[in-house]
């Protein structure tokens, strides 16, 4: 079962909730092996993984799904290139997204971080070990960013109680 969409990055449960957005068949297949061959740490038991072929399917899932991490293509059935990214952004509830991607292009690596990925990924070279190092480090990140997002507005409220003080 899914958590609920008010539960951002929760991963310190006993799974962690993926959704992977491929279009590929075989190469979903492949990371789906690798999941399954990875040795995790000692306080994950499991990944559970979704699947979306395309942007519409994802879209449809992360409304009234939660996720830890998504990871995607940025070349699907129905979209590609930052649409696919700003869209994920904007519906995926701040889970940190990675791309998993054939294109050897360090300008759309670099796009793709500044659009808000987390990581980028080449799919030839990707193995076990790149892939769970890369899942979670973005979680950790993503975990490190909401805190510091939080502190941030508690400060914020602070300075604003200190300048205007209630009577």
């Amino acid at each position: 079962m899914t958590r609920p969409n008010n539960e951002v990055c929760k991963a310190d449960s006993d799974h962690i909730q993926v959704m992977l957005v491929e279009s590929d068949l075989t190469f979903s297949k492949k990371v789906d092996a690798l999941f399954h061959g990875a040795a995790l740490p000692d306080h994950v038991a499991t990944f559970k993984i979704d699947h979306a072929m395309s942007l519409r399917e994802a879209v449809d899932q992360l409304v009234s799904n939660s996720y830890d991490v998504i990871l995607t293509d940025v070349n699907l059935q129905d979209a590609n290139g930052f649409l696919v990214l700003e869209e994920l952004l904007e519906f995926g509830h701040q889970a940190p997204i990675i791309v998993l991607s054939n294109i050897r292009n360090w300008s759309m690596m670099f796009q793709s971080a500044h659009v808000g990925a987390s990581d980028f990924l080449l799919k030839q070279s990707l193995n076990e070990d790149i892939l769970m190092r890369s899942i979670f480090y973005a979680i950790e990140r993503k975990k490190v960013e909401l805190r510091f997002q939080r502190s941030q507005h508690s400060c914020e409220q602070r300075a604003e109680i200190v300048r205007f003080p209630t009577v």
